[in-house]
């Protein structure tokens, strides 16, 4: 993933990866304003789906005394880091930048 004004990653992939809502972002390089293409958007609302899904699916274990209170605190802290991980890392390699004037 590059910066289109300066060909430079606009930020680092651990920074990405963890960032909350990395559809808006300023290149770090050249301070450019960049917005997501619709990979980097869609991996982002997906990500999100997915992690409240799960949530509330290891909720209703617990509620149905299936999973401790520890055991549900952990599986999702567990699946929100890993989905964070690998969207970030998907969105780093197939997701790309556009100059956020370029999207108007």
């Amino acid at each position: 993933m590059k910066c289109p004004a300066c060909q430079k990653p606009p930020m680092k992939f651990g920074q990405f990866a963890l960032a909350n809502g990395p559809v808006k972002l300023r290149c770090q390089e050249c301070n450019a304003d960049l917005k997501g293409d619709t990979v980097v958007k869609a991996s982002y609302y997906l990500t999100l789906l997915i992690a409240m899904l799960f949530s509330i699916q290891l909720l209703g274990f617990q509620q149905q005394g299936q999973l401790s209170w520890l055991e549900m605190v952990s599986g999702i802290i567990l699946f929100v880091t890993v989905t964070l991980i690998l969207k970030g890392a998907l969105t780093w390699y197939f997701g790309s930048y556009i100059r956020d004037w370029d999207a108007k």
